[in-house]
């Protein structure tokens, strides 16, 4: 099992307990609320794919404690 932190610049959740090969980088983020249709979500600095959302942790070749960021989509930055 291992700890999943999703944070925003608002906002930052904890959910304990995921198991790594069953559950996927999406179903955890809809666990802590996160629109990721209208953030765009980072792992450590790289951005999750729509590939990556669909996959589990291990095919996504994370085994241990994580951190996904997300950054609102702004189509002009003034």
């Amino acid at each position: 099992m291992i700890k999943v932190t999703v944070s925003t610049n608002s906002i930052r959740k904890v959910i304990e307990n995921v198991d790594p090969s069953t559950r996927t980088i999406k179903s955890v983020l809809d666990e802590a609320g996160l629109d990721y249709t209208r953030n765009q979500v980072h792992f450590y600095g790289d951005v999750v794919t729509r590939d990556m959302m669909d996959k589990t942790f291990v095919e996504n070749g994370i085994y241990e404690d994580a951190m996904f960021s997300a950054v609102v989509k702004a189509d002009s930055a003034c």
